[in-house]
């Protein structure tokens, strides 16, 4: 493997682990855990890293998607872009689950015993959100000390 391929690499690892750390409470709702257990495999742990695997390729790819279509993006365009998929990407997630779980399966989300898995979702993914907003910061003034022309 290139060496200049280990550290995306290591940056994309990074991620997951954080969200998989991050994404964790949507296990306490009844209702989310039954769903996250019955697909792709019949295995919870399992099928929570690959769905985390699978969100994160989906950030990352929105993330890239600028500097792909449009060959570079820097400066404050970049610090920009990054913190709003930082904090939009999990939001739009959590919408798009909150309205879609109910309409596509049998999931009551209101009515199940405990916690509302709505409120659990839009809970965590603002705290997965602020968390990956806070990475993205820490290594915007890493990069900044490291590359920092004078």
């Amino acid at each position: 493997m290139a060496k200049g391929w280990l550290g995306p690499l290591a940056g994309a690892f990074g991620l997951w682990l954080l969200a998989a750390v991050m994404w964790l409470p949507i296990i306490k709702a009844t209702q989310l855990r039954r769903r996250v257990a019955r697909w792709p495999t019949a295995r919870l742990a399992v099928n929570y890293l690959l769905l985390v695997g699978l969100g994160v390729v989906g950030e990352t790819a929105i993330f890239l998607a600028p500097a792909i279509i449009t060959g570079t993006l820097g400066g404050t365009a970049l610090v920009q872009w990054a913190l709003g998929v930082a904090v939009g990407y999990p939001l739009g997630l959590v919408g798009i689950l909150a309205v879609a779980g109910p309409v596509v399966t049998d999931w009551e989300p209101a009515t199940e015993a405990g916690l509302d898995g709505r409120l659990v979702l839009l809970i965590t993914g603002l705290a997965y959100g602020l968390a990956t907003a806070a990475l993205a910061g820490f290594v915007f003034v890493v990069l900044l000390f490291l590359y920092f022309p004078g």
